[in-house]
């Protein structure tokens, strides 16, 4: 069975850009979000095997909610992006 993935971010086109990369490496995306509260219930709802999420999620923070999730589920698997890789013509080092 492929692995079950969230995706959280507040970014519409990557959402479906990620979802359609993901599932054709063999993830099923199990659900998306675009807060951290919808997210939550995703998670709760959908028992994700990874997480991954936006670090800025319009007023919110990536970071929070892998706090919360760590809090709630200590094993849950989450994957920050690249914090460069949204800005154009730019890699991290």
């Amino acid at each position: 069975m492929p692995p079950r993935c969230l995706l959280v971010d507040d970014d519409e086109a990557l959402l479906q850009t990620a979802s359609v990369l993901l599932e054709r490496e063999g993830v099923m995306v199990a659900g998306v979000a675009s807060s951290i509260a919808h997210a939550l219930g995703q998670v709760r709802a959908l028992r994700p095997d990874l997480i991954v999420v936006d670090i800025g999620l319009g007023d919110e923070s990536g970071f929070d909610m892998a706090r919360l999730l760590a809090r709630d589920d200590p094993d849950a698997d989450v994957i920050p992006p690249e914090p460069q890789a949204s800005q154009k013509g730019r890699r991290a080092s």
